[in-house]
C-alpha cells in the first residue's frame, strides 16, 4: 500500500514545473526504491519463517517470492525511471527472477540509455561488446562506455579503460587506460584498483612494481573484488612477487569460490587432492572439482577426466 502511495504522489508531481517536477519525481522514486526494499526483505523472511515451521519449499528451479515481486514492481516502476529500466535489463540479460532474454535485456537497457541514465549506457555496452542480443560491435561499446564515463560513472570508466588498454573499439593506448581506471578508483572503484594492479603488475602504462601492484590488489580484495581474490590465491600458492604462503592461497580462493569463480573451485580442488594449504582430502578435493565442472571450468572437468582413469585416484577414492 505504502508503494502504490509513493507511485500515485509520483504521477500527481508531473502537473508542477518541469524543474520543480524532476526533483519531486527522483525523490519519491527513491522513496519507492526504499519502500520495494523493505517489501522484498518482509518477503524474504516470511519465506524464511515459513520454512522453519514445516511449510512446503517451493519448485527447486522457481523463481523467489521476493525476486517475483520485486521483478513486477520494476516493471511498474520502469514506466516511470530510467535506472529501473536499467535494473530490469540486467535481469532480463541474466535470467534473475525472468526468463533469461538478452534481445528484451538490450531493449530495456537502449531505454535507459536514451533517457541518459549511466547504468543503462554501460549496460548496452555490454551487450555490444560481447554480442548479447545484438550483433557485437567493440566500436559502438566503447561509444557508450565514453557517454557513461563522461557521466562520471565508474563502472563506464573502468570498461572504457579496458578498451583503451587492448585496443578494443578503440585505438590501443595504455597511459589512457591508466586515466580512466584513476579516475574510477577516486570513486572507491573494486574493478577499477584491480586493474590498475593490473597495469603496475604487468608495466602497461606504467613502469613495473609489484608493490604498487598488489597494494591495489589488497584495497580491491577489501572491497570483495573476487578478481583480486582470485589473482592473490595465484600468487600466494606458488610465491610469485610475494612470500609463498599456501594457507593463505586456500583462504583467497575460498573467498572467490563462495563468489562463484569456477577457477577458484578448481584451485581448491586442487589443494585438497595434493594437500596444499589444507590437509589432504580426495573427497572434498572431488566436491570442488565438481562445483567447478558443473560451471563449465575445463580445467576441473580435465581433472575428472584424469582422476576416473584407469589408476586415478578418484577411481580409486570410490572403489575404497
Amino acid at each position: 500500500q505504502e508503494v502504490r502511495v509513493a507511485e500515485e504522489r509520483t504521477d500527481g508531481a508531473q502537473s508542477d514545473s518541469d524543474s520543480e517536477g524532476e526533483r519531486e519525481r527522483d525523490a519519491l522514486l527513491r522513496e519507492v526504491e526504499r519502500l520495494k526494499e523493505e517489501a522484498r526483505v518482509a518477503i524474504a523472511a516470511a519465506t524464511a519463517r515459513a520454512a522453519t515451521t514445516g511449510a512446503p519449499e517451493s519448485a527447486p528451479n522457481a523463481p523467489a517470492p521476493a525476486v517475483e515481486n520485486e521483478v513486477e514492481l520494476l516493471r511498474e516502476m520502469a514506466e516511470q525511471g530510467a535506472d529501473a529500466m536499467a535494473q530490469l535489463g540486467e535481469r532480463y540479460l541474466y535470467g534473475k527472477g525472468v526468463e533469461k532474454n538478452e534481445t528484451t535485456a538490450v531493449e530495456w537497457f537502449r531505454k535507459s540509455a536514451d533517457l541518459g541514465d549511466a547504468k543503462g549506457m554501460v549496460g548496452l555496452g555490454e551487450c555490444y561488446y560481447y554480442g548479447k542480443g545484438v550483433n557485437k560491435d567493440a566500436a559502438t561499446a566503447v561509444d557508450w562506455f565514453r557517454k557513461a564515463a563522461d557521466l562520471g560513472d565508474a563502472k563506464g570508466m573502468v570498461s572504457l579503460g579496458k578498451c583503451c588498454r587492448d585496443g578494443e573499439g578503440i585505438e590501443k593506448n595504455e597511459v589512457a587506460a591508466i586515466e580512466w581506471f584513476r579516475n574510477a578508483v577516486t570513486q572507491r572503484d573494486a574493478r577499477g584498483m584491480f586493474w590498475l594492479g593490473l597495469c603496475y603488475l604487468r608495466g602497461v602504462g606504467v613502469e613495473v612494481n609489484e608493490a604498487t601492484a598488489f597494494e591495489w590488489f589488497h584495497e580491491a580484495a577489501d572491497l570483495g573484488n573476487d578478481d583480486a581474490f582470485r589473482l592473490l590465491g595465484e600468487h600466494y600458492i606458488v610465491g610469485h612477487c610475494v612470500a609463498k604462503n599456501e594457507a593463505a592461497a586456500v583462504e583467497w580462493f575460498c573467498k572467490a569460490a563462495d563468489l562463484g569463480d569456477a577457477f577458484s573451485m578448481f584451485r581448491l580442488g586442487e589443494c585438497y587432492r595434493d594437500g596444499k594449504g589444507v590437509a589432504k582430502n580426495e573427497a572434498t578435493a572431488l566436491e570442488w572439482f565438481r562445483k567447478a565442472a558443473d560451471l563449465g571450468d575445463t580445467c576441473a572437468k580435465s581433472a575428472l577426466d584424469d582422476g576416473l582413469g584407469a589408476d586415478g585416484w578418484i577411481r580409486k577414492l570410490i572403489k575404497y
